[in-house]
């Protein structure tokens, strides 16, 4: 519950929406000031508040009464005149979505707390509703396929666990607040849905696509700068990426699931019809040499920059942009360069200033630029810097 616009928790739901989800929004090219958008379980309105001045009209539905009611107070505090919260049933959906016509649909940190039908019912509904134009937001949902549970249990694989055997772990979890949600409801079964069962790709392929076109729709994703700022790359999330292209170099699949399914946070914009340019795919570059490294809190393996000898990476395909992450203990400057010559500079306080949100674990930057296969490139620390470098990729 966000509570109050005056509160800790609305303000930082509000400013992680205001700095992230915008600039996701922004980067799909669309007239957004000329939609109507709806969010669905918008709870006491932060993203509405911070999302509703890009848009013609904002709806926002809820089933909770009093977040309603405290949603219209926030949103009245703000002064917005083009936000509409309405106190609706779950099963009051399939007929909003056929009276009304809405060109954009947020569904942001939803579909964990559904059940499998519900959330298939949920995304099918959404999407046949969309015109031609419309696009799907999909925010801050677990990802099933992560080794641990951080959102809810925080114990591992027990969010691949079938309902009968999690049953039997529930109470080793350490997190004593979850638990007790869970066992308040009828079954445990239930409990675990209500209470942030995490969410895959095979959602989406069951309800709006095959996971093989998905992303020829994806117009941002979880790997643009501001996501990356919002959530700290860790250490499983490359692994899943090889993982999806083995599969595929494999003949299990046709082509790689989406990236956006490799993070422990899915989010992304699916537009209703296919994009001109698809995304180009994820690719950490490739490290030359042994650099000691170490992990920091997420299992990222950090590696510090020397400002008297380059660190040289290769490029493993063809790109047009290089994103890299910097540790929250780096202070200095960060040097780039290509066949020998600088390409930019980074100062490490620039780079966190992009980084207001929940996480500050790590800071990413992303520079556009141009790369061959098998390129290389070199970061350098600057004089009198402690730089510790997150691995790079390209795309």
């Amino acid at each position: 519950m966000a509570g109050s616009h005056r509160g800790p928790k609305f303000q930082q739901r509000y400013e992680q929406a205001r700095r992230f989800i915008v600039p996701m929004l922004e980067r799909t090219g669309r007239p957004l000031h000329t939609m109507r958008a709806l969010e669905i379980g918008c709870g006491e309105g932060p993203k509405v508040c911070a999302l509703a001045p890009m848009f013609k009209e904002y709806v926002g539905i809820d089933l909770d009464a009093q977040g309603i009611a405290m949603g219209r107070a926030n949103v009245a505090a703000y002064k917005l005149q083009n936000a509409d919260l309405r106190l609706q049933e779950a099963a009051d959906l399939a007929r909003i979505l056929a009276d009304e016509t809405f060109e954009v649909i947020v569904l942001y940190a939803v579909l964990e707390h559904l059940t499998v039908e519900e959330r298939l019912s949920t995304l099918e509904l959404c999407w046949e509703a969309l015109p031609e134009d419309g696009i799907l937001y999909i925010g801050e949902a677990p990802n099933r396929i992560a080794p641990i549970d951080y959102h809810s249990s925080r114990l591992p694989y027990f969010h691949l666990m079938p309902p009968q055997l999690a049953g039997k772990f529930l109470d080793r979890s350490p997190h004593h607040g979850w638990k007790s949600r869970v066992h308040s409801e009828d079954t445990t079964e239930l409990g675990l849905y209500r209470n942030g069962q995490h969410v895959g790709f095979e959602e989406f392929d069951a309800a709006v696509m095959s996971y093989e076109h998905l992303s020829a729709h994806i117009l941002a994703d979880n790997w643009f700068e501001p996501m990356m700022n919002l959530y700290p790359l860790r250490w499983f999330e490359p692994r899943n990426l090889d993982d999806f292209a083995e599969l595929a170099r494999g003949g299990f699949w046709t082509k790689p699931a989406a990236a956006a399914f490799a993070r422990y946070w899915i989010e992304f914009v699916l537009s209703k019809r296919p994009v001109d340019a698809p995304l180009p795919g994820i690719h950490f570059l490739q490290s030359e040499g042994k650099t000691p490294t170490r992990p920091d809190l997420v299992g990222t393996r950090l590696q510090t920059l020397s400002s008297e000898k380059p660190h040289w990476f290769t490029a493993p395909a063809k790109a047009s942009s290089l994103s890299f992450g910097i540790s929250k203990d780096s202070v200095g400057e960060v040097i780039l360069a290509s066949q020998g010559e600088p390409i930019a500079l980074w100062y490490a306080d620039d780079i966190r200033s992009a980084n207001k949100g929940l996480w500050t674990l790590q800071s990413w930057a992303e520079q556009t630029l141009d790369l061959e296969a098998g390129q290389a490139v070199s970061f350098m620390a600057g004089a009198g810097s402690h730089i510790e470098l997150c691995p790079p990729f390209i795309r």
